[in-house]
Protein backbone atom coordinates (compact mmCIF):
# COMPACT_ATOMS: atom_id res chain seq x y z
CA UNK A 1 0.00 0.00 0.00
CA UNK A 2 1.45 3.50 -0.89
CA UNK A 3 0.84 6.50 1.17
CA UNK A 4 1.82 9.02 -0.64
CA UNK A 5 -0.83 10.84 -2.70
CA UNK A 6 -0.40 12.27 -6.07
CA UNK A 7 -2.76 13.89 -8.12
CA UNK A 8 -2.65 13.99 -12.22
CA UNK A 9 -1.00 16.62 -14.14
CA UNK A 10 -2.95 18.34 -16.84
CA UNK A 11 -0.58 16.93 -19.45
CA UNK A 12 -0.76 13.16 -17.78
CA UNK A 13 -4.82 14.05 -18.57
CA UNK A 14 -4.20 15.34 -22.02
CA UNK A 15 -1.91 12.13 -22.96
CA UNK A 16 -4.47 9.46 -20.56
CA UNK A 17 -7.42 11.00 -23.29
CA UNK A 18 -5.31 9.26 -26.45
CA UNK A 19 -5.28 6.43 -24.54
CA UNK A 20 -8.31 5.58 -23.54
CA UNK A 21 -11.75 7.47 -22.87
CA UNK A 22 -10.90 9.15 -19.96
CA UNK A 23 -14.18 8.39 -18.09
CA UNK A 24 -13.71 5.23 -18.17
CA UNK A 25 -9.72 5.48 -16.74
CA UNK A 26 -10.83 7.54 -14.08
CA UNK A 27 -14.18 5.14 -13.05
CA UNK A 28 -12.11 1.51 -13.07
CA UNK A 29 -9.16 4.39 -10.96
CA UNK A 30 -11.83 5.27 -8.52
CA UNK A 31 -13.23 1.44 -8.10
CA UNK A 32 -9.28 1.15 -7.36
CA UNK A 33 -9.32 3.26 -4.91
CA UNK A 34 -12.78 2.42 -3.36
CA UNK A 35 -11.49 -1.11 -2.80
CA UNK A 36 -8.62 0.28 -0.56
CA UNK A 37 -11.02 3.25 0.81
CA UNK A 38 -9.15 6.09 -0.96
CA UNK A 39 -9.69 8.37 -3.46
CA UNK A 40 -8.32 8.26 -6.88
CA UNK A 41 -4.62 8.93 -7.81
CA UNK A 42 -1.73 8.20 -9.61
CA UNK A 43 -1.72 4.33 -8.58
CA UNK A 44 -5.50 3.86 -8.88
CA UNK A 45 -4.69 5.42 -12.82
CA UNK A 46 -1.65 2.96 -13.00
CA UNK A 47 -3.69 0.07 -11.99
CA UNK A 48 -6.72 0.52 -14.43
CA UNK A 49 -4.27 1.11 -17.34
CA UNK A 50 -2.47 -2.36 -16.53
CA UNK A 51 -6.01 -3.73 -16.07
CA UNK A 52 -6.90 -2.41 -19.99
CA UNK A 53 -3.49 -3.63 -20.87
CA UNK A 54 -1.00 -0.68 -20.97
CA UNK A 55 2.59 -1.84 -20.67
CA UNK A 56 4.49 -0.93 -17.80
CA UNK A 57 6.91 1.42 -19.86
CA UNK A 58 4.11 3.52 -20.91
CA UNK A 59 2.71 4.15 -17.51
CA UNK A 60 6.30 5.07 -16.52
CA UNK A 61 6.06 7.71 -19.23
CA UNK A 62 2.35 8.67 -19.20
CA UNK A 63 2.26 9.23 -15.37
CA UNK A 64 5.83 9.39 -13.99
CA UNK A 65 6.24 6.57 -11.69
CA UNK A 66 8.77 4.54 -10.99
CA UNK A 67 9.39 1.54 -13.09
CA UNK A 68 9.73 -0.74 -9.62
CA UNK A 69 6.32 1.41 -8.28
CA UNK A 70 4.66 0.16 -11.46
CA UNK A 71 5.50 -3.48 -10.94
CA UNK A 72 4.55 -3.46 -7.60
CA UNK A 73 1.71 -2.08 -8.10
CA UNK A 74 0.88 -4.81 -10.97
CA UNK A 75 2.33 -7.78 -8.89
CA UNK A 76 -0.42 -6.43 -6.29
CA UNK A 77 -3.13 -6.80 -8.31
CA UNK A 78 -2.09 -9.93 -10.12
CA UNK A 79 -2.15 -11.16 -6.57
CA UNK A 80 -5.31 -9.60 -5.40
CA UNK A 81 -7.05 -11.12 -8.69
CA UNK A 82 -5.86 -14.83 -8.02
CA UNK A 83 -7.13 -14.68 -4.40
CA UNK A 84 -10.75 -13.04 -4.93
CA UNK A 85 -13.32 -15.23 -7.26
CA UNK A 86 -14.62 -12.19 -7.80
CA UNK A 87 -12.43 -10.09 -9.39
CA UNK A 88 -12.09 -9.65 -13.09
Amino acid sequence: MFIARECLTKDQVKELKMTLPLKSIFEEAREEGRKEGRKEGLDEAALALLKDGDSVERIKKLLGLPEKRIRKLKAQSRSERATDPEAS
